[in-house]
């Protein structure tokens, strides 16, 4: 199967019809996506969700990649009753990187004046929610004083046309660097992209939307 998120989608529809969700009544970015989610969630149901037609953007939202564990056992080739070995063998057994000349990704790329975080469907999910915000943007920072990169999944809100705050858990290092009386006047370079898929993390302190669940589309 080619590594692709739409050849995904279209395999896993071929092997479990009903489990990907074709949206296709218009949706907003505010609350829409996530209280269909929830609504799934409550009939103890994970399918794939794509929502085809969004207010205001000319590019669908696909949720729940990898929400249940018969996708993610799927994704990995083995039943889920071996999930949790396979899961933990892939961890340890990394795959080394192939380099390639173009990537797909730089099929489309925005900058100065055209780049507009707002032209993407970046949902807000709750009511309390600060803004809108990826639930997995992949994040690749360098180290300042080495020149190693890492990366890693992490939130970021919108703050503006062309500017994200990006939600740091596990920054000792980082903040003993941005800290330092001696550091450089710079910054640390970082590069973002949109995660592939919707995370399930819900937050305890934001409350539910209540806004009236949409009732499920038939498959």
């Amino acid at each position: 199967m080619a590594q692709g998120i739409r050849d995904f989608v279209a395999a896993y529809e071929r092997t479990f019809p009903g489990e990907v969700v074709h949206v296709t009544e218009p949706v907003t970015v505010d609350y829409d996506v996530m209280a269909l989610v929830l609504e799934y969630e409550r009939r103890r149901r994970w399918p794939i969700l794509l929502f085809e037609k969004v207010a205001g953007a000319d590019m669908p939202i696909i949720a729940n990649v990898v929400a249940s564990r018969k996708a993610l056992a799927w994704a990995l080739g083995v039943p889920e009753t071996r999930l949790a070995q396979e899961y933990a063998r892939r961890i340890k057994d990394t795959i080394k990187p192939k380099v390639v000349p173009r990537a797909p990704f730089h099929e489309r790329v925005l900058t100065g004046a055209d780049l507009d975080l707002g032209r993407l469907p970046i949902p807000t999910y709750f009511p309390g929610d600060a803004g809108k915000y990826l639930t997995a943007g992949m994040l690749v920072a360098r180290d300042p004083e080495t020149g190693v990169e890492t990366e890693g999944y992490h939130r970021f809100q919108v703050k503006g046309r062309d500017r994200m705050g990006v939600s740091l858990h596990s920054c000792t290092r980082s903040c003993r660097w941005a800290r330092s009386p001696t550091r450089p006047p710079r910054s640390a370079s970082s590069r973002w992209s949109a995660g592939s898929s919707a995370s399930r993390w819900r937050s305890r302190r934001a409350p539910r939307s209540t806004s009236p669940s949409p009732r499920p589309p038939r498959s």
